[in-house]
């Protein structure tokens, strides 16, 4: 099965966070865009803590400034969304953000011996991109599709690439290559292509980039938990502003991590049969953790139970 273009894995504007919360890593990150102190910015923390949504977030405002050269949400489990996917996918988006690559990512491609007595045009170049035999592993395609036609990049100011949950692209065995490319080989790129990765701390992860001298990482547990304790009152208040809730009580209940926010809120808000919201909060407010068992997984079990 072909995984050059890979599609349902770019940004989407309806996940962004909620407008004036997270506002000071948001910041930091478009701060970090913009000066030139490094190629790739990882964004680490545990399940649940936000780094979707400012990924989302980050993603849909670059794309307004016409700055976002492309993005991949990874999810596990997914079709297509392993290592293989990630930089045609790339190539074919940042073709359509500018001309002059696009025409060098034709040239390469057209170079290829599988291609060499085709005369390809931009359309067609698109449906023949997936027969590019030689192209089928990971350095291969960052090499072909990203490092040889970008080589006379020139659009000013910074481009910028976004993988989101890059622990959910397989096993550690499966994005080795991947993880040597992004620690190592960025260099090659043009000196204005801004990488935003955002992924759990995994073990290879976090070998890989902390020796790479060009990686920043940002960690959610640094974010001051005044932060996060007032930008999760902020949504669950948005969201449940037609309900007499605690929200205090319910913000505590969160232990600072959003995703609880949001599948509590969501619980509650949501019309369901057989009960009222009343009842649905109460369910919300009987969970908690058990034995290994951390207050998400034991709101899931909950909500799932009822």
């Amino acid at each position: 099965m072909n995984r050059s273009y890979v599609r349902g894995v770019h940004f989407d504007p309806d996940k962004v966070g909620l407008t004036g919360t997270r506002e000071e890593v948001l910041d930091a990150i478009s701060t970090w865009v913009q000066a030139d102190s490094g190629r790739l910015l990882w964004l680490t923390g545990g399940a649940g803590t936000g780094k979707s949504a400012i990924a989302h977030t980050i993603a849909t405002r670059f794309s307004f400034l016409q700055r976002l050269g492309s993005s991949f949400f990874y999810t596990r489990g997914q079709a297509g969304h392993e290592p293989q996917g990630l930089f045609s996918t790339f190539a074919r988006d940042l073709a359509d953000l500018d001309p002059q690559f696009r025409q060098e990512l034709a040239s390469t491609i057209r170079k290829d011996r599988a291609l060499r007595t085709t005369s390809v045009s931009w359309s067609l170049f698109l449906v023949l991109l997936p027969l590019a035999k030689r192209l089928q592993n990971v350095l291969a395609q960052f090499e072909n599709f990203l490092v040889k036609p970008s080589s006379q990049f020139t659009m000013p100011g910074p481009v910028v690439f976004i993988i989101d949950a890059l622990d959910e692209c397989g096993d550690a065995k499966s994005r080795r290559v991947l993880l040597d490319i992004l620690s190592t080989r960025l260099k090659d790129l043009p000196s204005n292509f801004r990488f935003v990765v955002t992924s759990r701390a995994e073990a290879d992860i976090e070998t890989s980039f902390s020796k790479s001298s060009y990686v920043e990482a940002r960690r959610m547990g640094d974010i001051p938990r005044s932060c996060t304790e007032r930008d999760i009152r902020a949504f669950l208040s948005q969201r449940l502003q037609d309900f007499n809730v605690d929200l205090s009580l319910l913000t505590k209940k969160s232990e600072f991590i959003f995703q609880w926010a949001f599948v509590a809120a969501e619980y509650i808000a949501e019309d369901q049969p057989g009960s009222d919201w009343e009842e649905r909060y109460d369910t919300v407010l009987s969970s908690g953790s058990i034995g290994d068992e951390g207050p998400l997984d034991s709101l899931y079990r909950q909500v799932l139970e009822q």
